[in-house]
């Protein structure tokens, strides 16, 4: 995949933090405007796992394995001239080539860690498939153990550890993007900081009604 012929904006968080909106909302108002905006992809499960393996163990890191998904993500998802990712299961494997690139832009999305690891520990109670990956899956999250989300009594505490050392790595490593901009979850649908990074980069002219961004959120 060659991004110097694509604009790509990729979405950074912890989760819990409106993504699957703000695919829904982007997709909606940039349909037909050769943007291809995606929320969840295919392997993202297997990345969420990779990427926090590379974190917690350094040594194992590789920056080739990391091109290699973020280039089968690109070459499988991104049809058009403009792409948008706001999975954050694969918020840890962007690999240097694209950080260093003009033609990226890495937007940070952070959540208060208190309210993150409440809404974490709902949602990893509400479906079957959250509850397996949460419980059984090693490096599902980082500095999480199996089972311990199910049978600690300070799993608020480590879920809120969780959050601060994964929005540390997010700013210490994604600020290297010469597009980098870290928004407050509170501050993504109540301000126009959204709508004015998105003409900015894709050098665009779209607004968001209030209507819009007042929708519902799935904010457990």
């Amino acid at each position: 995949m060659d991004i110097t012929k694509k604009k790509i904006l990729i979405v950074v968080s912890t989760g819990r933090c409106g993504t699957t909106k703000l695919a829904n909302l982007l997709s909606h108002k940039l349909e037909n405007k050769s943007f291809d905006v995606h929320h969840q992809i295919s392997r993202s499960r297997f990345y969420n796992i990779m990427g926090n393996i590379f974190y917690r163990i350094p040594f194992l890191n590789s920056e080739y394995r990391k091109e290699n998904a973020y280039n089968w993500l690109m070459n499988k998802y991104c049809l058009q001239n403009n792409f948008i990712i706001t999975d954050p299961l694969t918020s840890m494997i962007i690999p240097s080539v694209y950080v260093y690139s003009k033609n990226v832009c890495i937007l940070h999305v952070e959540r208060k860690p208190i309210k993150f690891a409440k809404s974490m520990f709902n949602f990893s109670r509400k479906k079957r498939n959250s509850f397996i990956a949460h419980n059984f899956f090693p490096f599902w999250q980082p500095y999480l153990f199996p089972l311990e989300n199910l049978l600690s009594k300070n799993i608020l505490a480590k879920y809120q550890k969780v959050s601060i050392k994964k929005n540390l790595f997010f700013e210490e490593r994604y600020q290297k993007n010469v597009n980098y901009t870290k928004i407050q979850f509170e501050d993504l649908f109540t301000s126009n900081l959204l709508e004015k990074k998105i003409n900015a980069f894709f050098k665009i002219n779209i607004t968001f009604t209030q209507s819009e961004l007042d929708a519902k959120l799935n904010e457990s």
